[in-house]
């Protein structure tokens, strides 16, 4: 059996909910799966696992920055391997502005460049607005992202975007192509 390794960097848990649904797909499609918050791990045995996916949210244009040192760290080696990556962002959302949708896509591919690491496949989900984690500033910003993106909220709300079927059809297809060796590198 072979087993993944399912690694990801989240700020308020949307990312995390994510990863956990893309675990449970992988799951049952008869892998074997550790799921870990870069946030929380000290040391990763990468020789273990013979795919990854990983994937985290960005914030203020970042992503967390355990999760940067810990991709940038096992670069070569996750490079090596079957494997994925999954970014979570808001901006996605804003389908009638191609040069929002292009500054996603950018950013995803210098996050690649800024870490050496090179999966086979990527995508971007939309995450999820947690007003009542936010503070005061942020909730207003990011009323005013979400209504810039036509999508008018209620800060005393939260709210969540994510395609669940195109999380699991994204974990899915890799397994798939996983299981074809033709096709897992």
């Amino acid at each position: 059996m072979k087993t993944v390794l399912v690694l990801y960097g989240t700020i308020e848990g949307q990312t995390r909910k994510i990863a956990e649904v893309i675990a449970d797909v992988l799951k049952q499609e008869g892998l074997d799966v550790d799921l870990i918050d870069s946030g929380v791990v000290e040391n990763i045995q990468i020789d273990r696992y013979d795919a990854i996916i990983a994937g985290a949210s960005v914030h203020a244009s970042k992503y967390p920055k355990k999760f940067i040192q810990i991709i940038s760290k096992h670069a070569g080696s996750f490079s090596k391997i079957p494997s994925a990556f999954f970014s979570v962002c808001l901006g996605i959302l804003q389908t009638d502005e191609p040069e929002t949708i292009k500054a996603e896509h950018d950013f995803v591919t210098h996050f690649f460049s800024e870490t050496g690491w090179r999966p086979a496949k990527w995508t971007i989900f939309p995450g999820a607005l947690r007003y009542s984690k936010y503070s005061w500033f942020t909730r207003h910003l990011m009323q005013m992202i979400s209504k810039k993106a036509g999508r008018i909220t209620n800060r005393d709300q939260d709210y969540e975007y994510t395609q669940w079927n195109e999380v699991k059809s994204f974990a899915r297809d890799f397994a798939r192509d996983l299981a074809t060796p033709e096709l897992s590198l």
